[in-house]
């Protein structure tokens, strides 16, 4: 019912949403080193000349003199859609930090980005990473706004009408059909795992679900927990939380 909708939103939902992409894109990179720091003003950088750190870089390079001085510390990191651009971008900054688990849910950051930051600190690791995905179905059936825009996840928008990617490489890592035709491209180790949820099924009890089903559902799962992001006899259901708890 809602198919002719869909085709009259298509060329506002490409125009409006790269636009507002591309803005978003700008605010991830600018988290680290904010782009007025590039204008060689006096003002703008230390009495060294160099450029004055954003939040991010702030809070990373924070984190990395923690681990320094605390040898026997390490860290888990769960990160969601753009998150996996800022875990690049810190990674690219700060190769050193002592990860534990590297987890990426429904990653926004192309194969290309992680291959050059998180793919290549992996090399040098000894590091577990998880990427998690919805399931293909699911991926290409979210419905958003009534089913009103084209149907798909934000990361299949991403891929068909805000990146316009030029190579397979820069399309979505958090795709599942995207990071298994991409497995080549990552690190070869048994540290890699691939994992998509699957859709509800009817036995499913009160309180749980077979795993997200959209792209925003990744938080409303008990995420840190070891068990979500297990790729050996995974568990069949995971505690959902409801709006009242």
């Amino acid at each position: 019912m809602t198919a002719p909708l869909q085709f009259t939103t298509e060329p506002a939902l490409d125009m409006v949403g790269t636009a507002a992409w591309k803005n978003m894109l700008r605010r991830t990179r600018t988290m680290f080193y904010p782009g007025g720091n590039f204008i060689t003003t006096i003002d703008q950088r230390d009495g060294q000349g160099n450029l004055y750190p954003g939040a991010a870089a702030l809070f990373f390079a924070a984190l990395n003199r923690f681990l320094q001085r605390h040898p026997s510390c390490c860290v888990d990191v769960v990160a969601h859609s753009m998150g996996t651009l800022v875990m690049n971008e810190a990674l690219r900054e700060y190769p050193d930090l002592r990860i534990r688990n590297l987890v990426y849910m429904g990653a926004a950051c192309s194969i290309r980005d992680f291959q050059c930051s998180a793919g290549l600190y992996l090399h040098y690791h000894s590091t577990d990473f998880y990427n998690l995905c919805l399931h293909p179905r699911a991926e290409l059936d979210e419905s958003n706004v009534g089913g009103i825009p084209v149907r798909g996840s934000l990361l299949t928008w991403i891929d068909e009408f805000f990146q316009s990617p030029e190579s397979f490489a820069d399309r979505t890592l958090g795709t599942f059909e995207n990071a298994v035709i991409a497995y080549q491209l990552l690190p070869a180790s048994d540290r890699i795992h691939l994992k998509a949820f699957g859709l509800e099924p009817h036995d499913c009890p009160t309180g749980y679900s077979s795993g997200p089903r959209k792209h925003g559902e990744f938080p409303d799962f008990d995420f840190w927990n070891p068990g979500f992001w297990q790729t050996k006899n995974p568990p069949r259901f995971y505690r959902r939380f409801l709006s009242n708890q």
